[in-house]
């Protein structure tokens, strides 16, 4: 703790029964830190996407219900993270890859991305929704700024 004796943080550690931790601290499964997180900071997400699919990899799913495992279930487990933190470009690439994988996709994940009007299928470009979700929060902040919650 930053200002304080070592023999008073003895002190306040003993009386509060709690134990000195270090960055980063895990909160409600989010790393906190004080700087830029790393790419092994990110792995409790990429570990929630892979036991997501791996759920499901054992049982036989149609063309159709692998599309919709990625779109609803693995793209929802990523809203979370992406509206709190900007993701790396090597944590992007390790998601479109268990992705791709996951689909046996040879076609290019840019080109999966697109709408479906588009000749797409209508998956989500994580990066352009990790921008997106991250500048709604910034958008509620300025505009909620009277409310506690944003």
């Amino acid at each position: 703790m930053a200002g304080i004796q070592n023999d008073e943080l003895h002190g306040i550690l003993t009386l509060t029964n709690f134990a000195r931790g270090a960055m980063p601290v895990r909160y409600l499964g989010i790393p906190l830190a004080t700087q830029r997180l790393s790419v092994t900071d990110y792995s409790p997400l990429v570990d929630q996407i892979v036991k997501s699919i791996s759920k499901w990899t054992a049982k036989s799913l149609s063309y159709a219900g692998r599309l919709e495992l990625i779109r609803l279930v693995i793209q929802r487990v990523e809203c979370f993270w992406l509206q709190i933190f900007p993701l790396s470009a090597a944590v992007v690439e390790k998601i479109h890859r268990l992705c791709r994988n996951f689909r046996n996709l040879s076609v290019a994940w840019d080109e999966i991305c697109h709408h479906k009007e588009e000749g797409g299928l209508g998956i989500r470009h994580i990066q352009t929704w990790n921008v997106a979700l991250l500048a709604r929060v910034l958008w509620n902040i300025h505009h909620k700024a009277d409310t506690l919650w944003v």
